[in-house]
């Protein structure tokens, strides 16, 4: 029963730790869009660059996936 309730409190822990990285994520994000607003050309290049290494992990969208999006 007490290694329970220590397995729990550590996964509630581990979850309130993954919840403040997502809100500075959202934090992040939500600046970026207020920045776009007042500069698209410069930010759409910033975008790209801060998005490569999600695209590399993914791999590109083939033509037959991006004409069933």
């Amino acid at each position: 029963m007490k290694s329970t309730i220590e397995n729990l409190q550590l996964a509630v822990q581990q979850a309130k730790d993954k919840q403040k990285l997502a809100q500075e994520e959202v934090t992040k994000l939500e600046r970026d869009m207020e920045e776009f607003k007042n500069n698209k050309e410069g930010k759409i290049e910033e975008l790209k660059v801060s998005f490569a290494p999600v695209h590399r992990v993914a791999g590109p969208r083939s033509s037959q996936d991006a004409t069933t999006a």
